[in-house]
């Protein structure tokens, strides 16, 4: 649309306006959510974390375990 009058060139650039705000305000909330997304990940990564180091600590104690039960003597309290 090519405009003729000012007001025509008003109307052309308030129309522009309104759109360019709302992809804004659209990509604003994208950005928010891909943010909420990302935290959720990380959470996810550190609760994965956090499970295999109890394992790793459970799986220690359980290899102490069986040692002392298998080889008593060679078990140290100090």
């Amino acid at each position: 649309m090519e405009p003729k009058t000012a007001t025509d060139t008003l109307t052309l650039i308030a129309e522009r306006k309104r759109a360019f705000d709302e992809a804004e305000a659209a990509v604003k909330r994208l950005a928010r959510e891909v943010g909420h997304v990302g935290r959720l990940f990380h959470e996810a990564v550190r609760a994965c974390e956090q499970a295999t180091c109890i394992r790793a600590v459970r799986g220690d104690e359980l290899n102490e375990a069986v040692a002392a039960l298998a080889y008593p003597a060679e078990r140290s309290d100090a």
